[in-house]
């Protein structure tokens, strides 16, 4: 049956709720990477986490399905619901990778990029808290700047860790090893980026 109401508030609780999920693969990305013996673990518990956001995916677009009045555009609905199931979806291959290239010692300059998609992450709830009144609150320009900011620190930090592997006596296998993982940190870390983005073109439209 359609949800008539005019005031559908349930999307952004939705949003909220992926947050959660997001913070909790991060955070268990930041465990993996300090923890790379424990990788067939903790790639088990990330794949359990990204079911829980093709859960919650299903749940929106049923949402979406039966909404005849909702607070946003749908296809900006959409866009947000595709860009969240993103971020979880880069964290979840990282830790493939991991398992795929049988990592045994993971390199200092990798945490670094770590850190700045779990401090992303952590950002995102308050990005899509703040979306709920974006109208009489601006505030959420802020969040975006901030995850912006994170965004060109992670560049920054890529290319501090490629210079290094490039630059040191590393063997070519793992120079193959942690390109590729390095392109992958960096990727999601621009998920979270493109996310904010997507938001702030929904909330300049709306406003």
């Amino acid at each position: 049956m359609f949800n008539f109401s005019p005031k559908n508030d349930k999307f952004y609780d939705l949003f909220i709720e992926f947050t959660s999920i997001i913070e909790e693969a991060s955070n268990e990305l930041t465990l993996l990477s300090r923890n790379v013996e424990d990788a067939e673990g903790i790639s088990l518990r990330l794949k359990d986490i990204e079911h829980k956001g093709d859960d919650l995916v299903h749940k929106i677009l049923q949402e979406l399905n039966n909404s005849f009045i909702t607070p946003l555009d749908r296809e900006d609905i959409l866009l947000i619901v595709k860009r969240l199931d993103d971020v979880v979806d880069n964290i979840e291959d990282i830790s493939g990778r991991y398992l795929m290239y049988d990592i045994k010692t993971s390199r200092e300059k990798s945490y670094t990029i770590v850190d700045l998609i779990n401090e992303s992450c952590k950002k995102m709830k308050d990005l899509f808290i703040k979306l709920q009144n974006f109208k009489t609150d601006d505030s959420i320009y802020k969040v975006i700047s901030e995850l912006n900011l994170l965004e060109t620190k992670g560049d920054y930090a890529y290319r501090d860790g490629m210079r290094e592997l490039f630059t040191t006596e590393v063997n070519n296998i793992e120079i193959i090893v942690w390109k590729d993982l390095y392109e992958k940190l960096e990727k999601t870390l621009d998920s979270c980026e493109t996310l904010a983005n997507v938001v702030e073109g929904v909330v300049m439209k709306h406003a």
